[in-house]
C-alpha cells in the first residue's frame, strides 16, 4: 500500500544571535546572526522593524544584495539569497546589520525592541544581548525570551547549540 509522504522544509536556523545597542534618544544599531543549514530554500525572508534600514548582508562571509519582496502585503519584507548545503555540511552564518530610531521612551511606557522576524524558516534557539542606556531604568522584560542572570547561562546556550550541531553531524 502506498502512502503519501510529507515533505518537510529542508532549511533550518539552529541559532539566532542578536546584538542590539540603543542610545538614550532611541537610535539603535543591531547585528543579527542566523546560523543556517539550508538544503532547499533560495531565500531567507525577513521582516524589518518599522522604520529600520538594512545596512549590510553577509551570507557565509560573502556580501549579498538583499531584495524587497515584490507585492508583499506587509511592509519591510526583504529576501536574502542563501547558499544551499549538502548533507553533512556545517551551518553557515547569515549576518544582517541594520539600524533605525525607536519611538520616544516614556517614564512608564512599554518598549518594543526592533528585532527582525524570519518568515519562511523557523528559528530553533534565540540569544539576545541588549546594550541599553544607563540613563533609563529598565524594570521588567516580557516576551518569550527569558532573562539571563549570569553570563554562564548565556554561554551555556552556545554550548547547547554546538552539542546539537555535533550530534546532527554524527547522525
Amino acid at each position: 500500500q502506498t502512502r503519501s509522504t510529507v515533505e518537510t522544509v529542508g532549511a533550518r536556523i539552529a541559532l539566532s544571535e542578536t546584538d542590539l545597542v540603543v542610545d538614550a534618544h532611541g537610535a539603535y544599531r543591531a547585528k543579527q546572526t542566523y546560523h543556517v543549514d539550508n538544503g532547499t530554500e533560495q531565500f531567507l525572508v525577513v521582516q524589518m522593524p518599522e522604520g529600520a534600514r538594512l545596512w549590510t548582508a553577509l551570507v557565509a562571509g560573502e556580501p549579498v544584495r538583499p531584495q524587497e519582496v515584490p507585492d508583499s502585503p506587509v511592509a519591510g519584507m526583504v529576501r536574502i539569497p542563501l547558499v544551499k548545503t549538502a548533507a553533512g555540511d556545517l551551518d553557515y552564518p547569515v549576518v544582517l546589520t541594520y539600524g533605525g530610531k525607536m519611538p520616544e521612551f516614556g517614564i512608564w511606557s512599554p518598549v518594543r525592541f526592533p528585532f527582525l522576524k524570519t518568515n519562511n524558516i523557523n528559528v530553533e534557539l534565540s540569544r539576545v544581548r541588549l546594550r541599553l542606556p544607563e540613563t533609563h531604568r529598565w524594570l521588567q522584560f516580557d516576551g518569550t525570551l527569558g532573562r539571563v542572570e549570569e553570563q554562564g547561562e548565556y554561554e551555556a546556550s552556545w554550548l547547547d547549540y554546538q552539542t546539537r550541531r555535533f550530534q546532527r553531524l554524527m547522525d
